[in-house]
């Protein structure tokens, strides 16, 4: 029957007991395991439903171990069928845990917390070997998760989801306008929901840590080369709003970056507009304004960027959800976003209803399938959403198009009070 070896090195998490507890996961998969009330949790993913014959490839370096495996449908926190099992051995070998169903298709999460010990740590787990039980299980590609050791960080990340806008056709776009709402409890550290995705940057917010939240808008040069960026391929600063932080970015491409440290909150509706304007053959300014909501005309400038080797006006608008922290990989997120609008050269707002998912190479290398889109998330059908991360089964397929209802204004703003 078929077998599956899903390393924890790439597709689990730890609970801690506290802040201070030691456990970790890394690319060999569970270590320092010392506390009783940590559990760390792995997820695969499965088509069908069956029985499998479940065991664990671990050590016990010093004395002897009973540990606790829970085995059940991720989507809440109680149920699932648990066993007891004492391991002992200073070298690697699998030790049987037992026959578990899996109840349902989607995400299945497997529990580990220890019992008892008489050693310093609980043991070390490299894998979860899963074996068929069930002709309901048979084809390979049944059962999903990260399995190359060059995925295990994006892996552990999570996908990112995107929405992308088509443009009105035959008309040069100036600005583009958007509305982020995120929900309750969805603001989790890691998260960063772009309103607006274009050619040339991003514009959106993020929860940097429990004590800091940031609006973040970033240009890329057109630099493509290696080592440090030429200096007539920089991307330049033309003014910024105040307490506005402005630097240099690198790793995924070279730019500027500017950020406002501002603790939005989750349940408001934040305001954003883009503006892309050649100047010269060879050079566009972009320009970003952050609204709070507080007011209508509650504009604020984030900063005006003149970025050369490019002369295009407003292209390509998309939204995404990201996890940039990698331990957060396993906590769900989800966005909403409502009144895109494109105002043209002809001084004419046209408003976007439709938008098309898509998703990264996480989704599409088959190591993470918990992405989804739409319209009308708690119920607004005026809007729509992207949810990533977390191992929810609910998955939307990247690909899909949507299109939402009309908002019913004539013009979301007045760009002649933008400061």
């Amino acid at each position: 029957m078929p077998t599956w070896t899903i390393p924890y090195g790439g597709n689990a998490f730890i609970k801690k007991s506290s802040p201070s507890a030691i456990e970790v996961i890394t690319e060999y998969g569970l270590g320092n395991w010392t506390s009783n009330l940590s559990i760390a949790s792995l997820y695969f993913h499965s088509r069908n439903s069956g029985r499998v014959s479940v065991s664990l490839r671990l050590l016990c370096a010093e004395g002897t171990s009973v540990i606790k495996m829970t085995v059940g449908h991720n989507e809440g926190t109680t149920g699932g069928e648990t066993r007891q099992i004492n391991i002992a051995g200073s070298e690697y070998y699998l030790v049987n845990c037992g026959i578990f169903t899996i109840s349902k298709p989607g995400y299945t999460r497997v529990d580990l917390q220890g019992v008892s010990r008489t050693g310093g740590y609980f043991g070390d787990v490299s894998h979860l070997q899963l074996v068929s039980e069930s002709d309901s299980l048979v084809d390979p590609n049944d059962i999903k998760f990260v399995e190359n050791p060059d995925d295990f960080y994006f892996g552990r990340r999570g996908p990112s989801v995107h929405l992308s806008y088509p443009l009105p056709e035959g008309r040069n776009c100036e600005y583009f306008y958007n509305e982020v709402f995120v929900p309750r409890q969805q603001d989790v550290v890691g998260a960063y929901f772009c309103a607006m995705g274009f050619n040339g940057g991003y514009f959106g917010i993020q929860v940097n840590s429990e004590q800091e939240r940031r609006v973040l808008f970033s240009i890329w040069s057109e630099y493509t080369g290696g080592g440090e960026t030429p200096e007539e391929y920089k991307v330049k600063l033309l003014r910024k709003g105040e307490d506005v932080y402005v630097g240099e970015f690198g790793n995924e491409g070279t730019g500027a970056q500017s950020y406002l440290r501002y603790m939005w909150q989750s349940e408001q509706t934040y305001k954003f507009i883009v503006k892309a304007t050649p100047i010269a053959e060879n050079r566009t300014v972009y320009t970003g304004w952050f609204n709070n909501g507080s007011s209508p005309n509650a504009w604020e400038l984030i900063a005006s960027f003149e970025k050369p080797y490019a002369s295009v006006y407003f292209l390509a608008p998309y939204s995404f959800s990201e996890n940039f922290v990698t331990e957060q990989g396993n906590l769900e997120r989800s966005c909403i976003f409502s009144n895109q609008w494109a105002l043209g050269t002809d001084s004419t707002w046209r408003e976007v209803t439709d938008a098309t998912l898509t998703a990264d190479d996480t989704y599409h290398k088959g190591n993470r399938m918990d992405v989804a889109g739409g319209v009308g998330l708690g119920g607004d059908l005026r809007t729509l959403f992207l949810q990533n991360c977390g191992f929810f089964s609910d998955m939307v397929l990247p690909g899909s198009s949507f299109i939402r209802v009309s908002s019913g204004l004539s013009a979301p703003v007045d760009v002649s009070i933008l400061p």
